[in-house]
């Protein structure tokens, strides 16, 4: 079978890290690469791989091309700290990778639970993403919500990755601020124009879509507050480039 290295990066993720890495450790190694932080997440990574790097960070797709760098072997499984692979993932990992012909890349479905919540609906359970690849054919992109490209074929696996990136409201928050910065300072750099409608109008038709159109409705009072808070990212990510172009601070 293929070798396979898992690589993820971190910043204070104590209270995910040690589930993430439990669910793959049976790969042949974790390359971890952390952001400096501040609490019990390097501690604990530590106890399950000796490959633990530090990084400043500045932004994702750099964060985790750099953890390519450090992963020693051709295959490569990507994954975030608030994620889990099970059982069944795993043996579909593996069967792949014991293929004489393995494709370049595979996608899988991922799971997104908001407070203890599976979301279903509002598009958010149609997300699939490229996690699974050799090393020498992908490339990380995008400063924020970074995708991996890969130069080859690519087939999708049936079983998902489970996702658990809000399971308190301090999570969403700490998180809504450091990625509508992110994306307000990459709408500065690719010199976007942003009206007052960008700020006042499309988060109300994010909501209508996501809620009414894709049903997100069906998810319950969690999913109506979750859709809520997405719509007002939007109007975040709009304020904060224009306090940008103003030469303004937006963190």
């Amino acid at each position: 079978m293929n070798r396979l290295s898992v690589v993820i990066i971190t910043l204070n993720e104590e209270g995910n890290i040690r589930r993430c890495l439990e669910s793959v450790r049976w790969a042949d190694e974790i390359v971890l690469v952390d952001s400096y932080s501040t609490d019990k997440t390097l501690d604990k990574a530590r106890a399950f791989s000796p490959r633990v790097f530090q990084r400043r960070f500045d932004n994702f797709a750099s964060q985790k091309n750099f953890a390519l760098e450090k992963a020693r072997f051709d295959w490569v499984l990507s994954v975030d700290a608030d994620e889990v692979v099970d059982q069944s993932l795993k043996e579909e990992i593996r069967a792949k990778l014991s293929l004489a012909e393995p494709y370049d890349g595979y996608c899988m479905p991922r799971r997104n639970y908001f407070l203890g919540k599976e979301l279903r609906h509002g598009g958010i359970g149609e997300d699939l993403q490229l996690r699974l690849f050799r090393k020498d054919k992908a490339r990380f992109a995008n400063l924020v919500h970074e995708r991996v490209t890969v130069n080859g074929k690519v087939e999708e696996l049936k079983n998902p990755i489970y996702h658990y990136s809000f399971e308190t409201m301090d999570d969403y928050f700490r998180k809504f601020r450091q990625y509508t910065t992110l994306e307000a300072a990459l709408l500065k750099e690719e010199n976007k124009k942003v009206t007052l409608l960008d700020i006042y109008l499309k988060p109300y038709l994010r909501f209508i879509y996501t809620y009414f159109i894709k049903l997100g409705f069906l998810d319950g009072f969690k999913g109506f507050f979750f859709y809520v808070l997405s719509s007002l990212y939007m109007a975040e990510k709009f304020a904060k480039y224009k306090k940008l172009m103003k030469g303004e601070p937006c963190a």
